[in-house]
């Protein structure tokens, strides 16, 4: 869609919060999407966290979980002007029921 209304690019940044259980930090927040122009027929954003260290508190386990919100400052690339259009987007996880599962898996055995 944004291709047909002539935009073929995006760059911005992202806060995108991953909380650790059992672990420092506690969480992890900052994500980066890299200025890129879209090949022909590709509609994919790349984004980029980066490393992030995390040092597990005790022996058990080290679980990481999707916070809220997600949120991103974008800016789409428009060609027939060759301007950045400024585009805020900002999320928060649906109440499902049952409850979505926001724990990535597998966890990290500590030992």
């Amino acid at each position: 869609m944004l291709r047909v209304l002539g935009y073929d690019g995006v760059r911005g940044s992202g806060m995108i919060p991953v909380t650790a259980t059992n672990a420092a930090p506690a969480a992890s927040t900052g994500a980066v999407i890299p200025e890129q122009l879209w090949p022909p027929l590709d509609g994919w954003i790349e984004f980029s966290g980066g490393a992030q260290s995390f040092t597990a508190a005790n022996p058990g386990v080290v679980a990481f979980r999707m916070g809220t919100p997600f949120s991103l400052a974008l800016q789409f690339h428009r060609a027939p002007d060759n301007t950045w259009m400024p585009w805020t987007m900002n999320c928060t996880l649906e109440v499902t029921s049952p409850a979505q599962n926001t724990t990535f898996t597998p966890v990290l055995p500590v030992t």
